[in-house]
Formats: structure tokens, sequence, C-alpha cells
């Protein structure tokens, strides 16, 4: 989907290039280093950033409008970004369980038995 993006919205773009370049240095560090699931996460919430970013400027321009390509293009996107978006919160609520049971086991016995290193909310 990002190649066919980046086709589409190269004559609406002003720094085209600069932004492309980014996101294929964010998809390079995700596929060739070895990251943690937090940095994953990280990884993968700038490329929404940036990905946004092209969909909100190109949006501004009435003749991206009447293009097939561009606006099946979006549809997938908003798609897999709601998806993307469903995951994160029930990521959140586990966290929050998770550190609720954390903060919960200084004061029972449990604490002796459960060796729970604490998690930091995104």
């Amino acid at each position: 989907m990002i190649p066919a993006l980046y086709d589409i919205s190269k004559n609406f773009l002003s720094k085209h290039e600069d932004v492309f370049e980014e996101i294929l240095n964010l998809k390079r560090q995700q596929i060739y280093n070895e990251n943690t699931f937090d940095e994953e996460i990280s990884i993968q919430s700038h490329i929404h950033h940036e990905l946004n970013f092209i969909f909100t400027v190109i949006n501004k321009h009435s003749q991206i409008q009447k293009n097939g390509k561009y606006l099946l293009l979006k549809d997938l996107f908003v798609e897999n970004s709601s998806e993307i978006w469903k995951k994160m919160i029930l990521y959140k609520k586990i966290i929050k369980k998770y550190n609720f049971f954390q903060a919960a086991k200084d004061f029972t016995i449990l604490w002796i038995f459960l060796n729970i290193p604490e998690k930091k909310e995104i």
C-alpha cells in the first residue's frame, strides 16, 4: 500500500521524497533490528504519524478526491488504522490490569511467591 501511496501522492506533497524516506527508514529499522515490544510500538506509532501527515496534506487537494486509487487506499488505511487502534486499546487495558496486580501484590501475601516486574504504561 505504501508504494501505491507514494505514486499517487508525489504531485501533491512538496517534501515528498523526505516524508517517504522517513517511512522507509522506519520500516528498515522495524525489519532489520531486533526491537523490544516497546520499540516496535514506537516505530509503528511513528509510521502511523507519517502516513497521517501524508493523508492530511493530500486530502486538501480537490483533484485527489477524484482519483479512484487514492480513495481505495484511503479506505484501506482507515480500516487498518481502526484495527490497530482497537489492538492498542486492548493492550492498554491489559497493561492497566497488570499494573493493578503489580501494586496489589505489595498488600497481599502473594508478593512472597510472585516476582512480577513493573511495567510502564504507554
